[in-house]
């Protein structure tokens, strides 16, 4: 009995110093020490700070390669990431040339900044969203982890919390006699707390971040709720899979109803612009092009409703119909149940009708048909290879066409 009382009075003496010591919201190992990053400041590379900003330079020279763009990892279009650049400007304010932003080919809604001011920015990201305001949201949100030196705050927290967790099971272990068992129960004990205080922490900066965005939107003159309506796409998407949109003890981030609920009461206190920006006319014209090739990442997935929620969304706006139509179509051919082929066909068939001179829906229903043994393949096959006369199959229809 006295064994374990003096194992629980060590574990709590663990338990208790973490709030005692205020690192769940200033950090552990000189995290509370670190300020503000200023305009054009750079660490040296013999601190800690430098060597991280020095590995991920290397991982961003990767990026910017040519066999990044020849990978497809990164989205070879200047103008997009010229004109995501300006965006990140607006909110950025002196930081703008210390942010460097590249687009990733990602059918996932994210983006992320590295402690050196490098963003990644995902195109199921911008697909799903549909105005600039609700890019501005993101990117100053992302900003804001930057200036805040996040990353870093992190990377020191967790190494002093997890050192601290170490030095208190060994002390534990070496001074009070206990089975494998009981070693192991503690161990998992201080595991679950350690973990726990670290992601809360992680809370917080996203807390911080979603402010500091918001005061950027509101200087720029961007349209405030944007960011809200950010996180309520975000929910529906998380409903409609079954998924929680709650923030348990071990979230790194807080629950979205709860950042929408931030957002908006944070909104509230800033002064919103007479005549605020969206750009809904201006974000579309600058990925127009891309929202085919996008949706053709998003659907192979295999979330199929999400993915036609999307799609409905954009149907709303009555452009690109004939990509989406065939879109359409691949998510019910990809799903395969009940009545899903007749619909599919249904759905490439109107893509047809909205633009005649789009390959891809012939290719689609000529592979239907060829697996029918219905002769009219052939004719989708010939319109095929018409409209696309460069197609890497090209070869493979033309013996099918020719049988």
């Amino acid at each position: 009995m006295l064994k374990e009382y003096r194992i629980l009075k060590l574990f709590f003496l663990f338990l208790f110093f973490l709030p005692l010591s205020g690192c769940t919201t200033s950090g552990m190992g000189g995290a509370h020490e670190l300020e503000d990053i200023t305009p054009g400041e750079k660490p040296t590379i013999e601190s800690y700070e430098g060597g991280v900003w020095y590995q991920i330079d290397k991982l961003e020279e990767a990026i910017k390669s040519k066999a990044a763009l020849g990978g497809e990892m990164r989205l070879d279009d200047p103008k997009l990431e010229e004109y995501i650049r300006k965006v990140v400007c607006k909110v950025a304010g002196d930081h703008c040339k210390d942010i460097r932003t590249y687009i990733m080919n990602a059918p996932h809604f994210n983006a992320g900044m590295f402690p050196n001011g490098l963003m990644l920015v995902n195109t199921g990201f911008l697909l799903r969203i549909q105005s600039e305001a609700q890019l501005a949201a993101v990117l100053g949100h992302e900003v804001g982890h930057y200036v805040k030196r996040h990353g870093m705050k992190r990377q020191l927290d967790k190494k002093a919390k997890t050192d601290l967790a170490n030095i208190i099971f060994t002390i534990t272990i070496g001074t009070v006699p206990m089975t494998g068992e009981n070693m192991r129960n503690l161990y998992d004990l201080i595991a679950m707390i350690t973990y726990g205080s670290i992601q809360a922490f992680s809370r917080n900066h996203e807390r911080e971040a979603d402010r500091f965005g918001l005061e950027g939107m509101a200087k720029a003159g961007y349209e405030l709720d944007a960011a809200a309506k950010n996180w309520e796409w975000l929910i529906k998407e998380m409903e409609m899979h079954g998924h929680s949109t709650s923030a348990g003890y071990y979230a790194s981030h807080p629950s979205s109803p709860e950042r929408v609920k931030n957002l908006r009461e944070h909104a509230k206190t800033l002064k919103q612009s007479e005549f605020p920006i969206t750009n809904e006319d201006v974000y579309y014209q600058n990925i127009s092009s891309h929202i085919g090739d996008w949706l053709e990442g998003v659907v192979s997935l295999k979330n199929f409703k999400s993915t036609e929620y999307i799609i409905d969304t954009w149907y709303s706006k009555k452009k690109n119909l004939a990509e989406l139509d065939y879109y359409k179509g691949e998510i019910y051919f990809a799903r395969n149940k009940d009545d899903d082929l007749e619909k599919a066909i249904k759905h490439y068939e109107k893509s047809i009708n909205q633009n005649p001179d789009f390959y891809l829906p012939y290719r689609r229903l000529g592979l239907i048909y060829y697996k029918k043994k219905d002769k009219k393949y052939k004719e989708y096959f010939r319109k095929y290879v018409m409209f696309k006369p460069d197609a890497k199959d090209r070869s493979m229809i033309e013996s099918y066409i020719n049988e």
